[in-house]
This record gives structure tokens, C-alpha cells and sequence, in this order.
């Protein structure tokens, strides 16, 4: 029975990753896959995030051994910062990572400012989602030694 850590902002934050994951707990597919929703995130002020980011981890930790595959959702420098952590204890525990991006592509294009943490989440990944074609397109430009592991899924 395959089982699925969803890493991402709190279900109390508003945005498209938030939107996304309470559309996929609604889905035959939660259940199948006895997905869980590690929440790493939630807007405030400083003492918010720190406390949301460490009960996340504790709750990842604590979770990892039992499951077999880790969905990331990612979005900005912020976002991929804090999610590397994540991805480098999924692959410690050999663990099937999903790098989900919900981001255009300016920070990881050729040159961009935040390149190198993207090149870690590709280099990582057993697969790499992302939103459009377009954006797709913009990955592989950047990163074309990933290619094979690239698919689209739009929200």
C-alpha cells in the first residue's frame, strides 16, 4: 500500500498550493494513497512561521519512515529554501521524491539569482511537476538534463 507525505503551506494560507491540495483531499486519490498534508508554512509574523516550520519538520520526521513517496510543492526562493531540507531527508531515507513547482521559472531560468536551489530539487527528484507547458518549456531551457523527468499537470 503506497502512502504519500504532502509537504506544503498551511491549509489556513491563501494561495494556489493551498487551493491545489484541498481540491486533491477531496479525491478518491487522498485516501488511496493514505496521503498526509505536512503543513510548513503559514503567513505571520516571524514567530508563526518558525513555530510552523518546526511542527512541520516534527511531523515529517516522525511520519517519513512509514511512507514511501514525498510530494514537495514549491513556489519562490523562500519556499525551495526551507522545502530542501525536506527533500534532502526523503532522499536520506531513500525515499521517491515529487518536486511539484508552482512557480514561472524566472528564479531558477539561465542566470537567475536562485538557480543553484533549483538545480538541487531537480538533481533530487524522481519527478518534477509543473503547471503549464510554457513553464515546462522554461525548465527545460534551464535545466535540460532533467527533461525525462519533467511532466505538466495543470491545477
Amino acid at each position: 500500500m503506497t502512502r504519500v507525505l504532502v509537504v506544503a503551506t498551511s491549509r489556513k494560507t491563501r494561495g494556489g498550493i493551498t487551493s491545489v491540495i484541498k481540491a486533491h483531499e477531496t479525491g478518491e486519490q487522498w485516501q488511496k494513497y493514505h496521503c498526509h498534508w505536512v503543513q510548513t508554512h503559514r503567513d505571520g509574523n516571524t514567530i508563526r512561521k518558525i513555530w510552523y516550520f518546526v511542527t512541520g519538520l516534527v511531523d515529517f520526521l516522525t511520519r517519513l519512515p512509514f511512507y514511501d513517496i514525498v510530494h514537495i510543492h514549491t513556489a519562490d526562493y523562500g519556499t525551495e529554501k526551507r522545502k530542501r531540507i525536506f527533500a534532502h531527508l526523503t532522499k536520506l531515507y531513500r525515499k521517491k521524491l515529487i518536486v511539484h513547482l508552482h512557480s514561472s521559472g524566472q528564479e531558477f531560468s539561465i542566470g537567475g539569482e536562485h538557480r543553484d536551489l533549483y538545480e538541487y530539487s531537480f538533481s533530487h527528484a524522481d519527478k518534477i511537476i509543473l503547471l503549464s507547458n510554457t513553464w515546462k518549456d522554461e525548465a527545460i531551457k534551464a535545466f535540460p538534463q532533467y527533461e525525462n523527468k519533467m511532466t505538466v499537470l495543470y491545477n
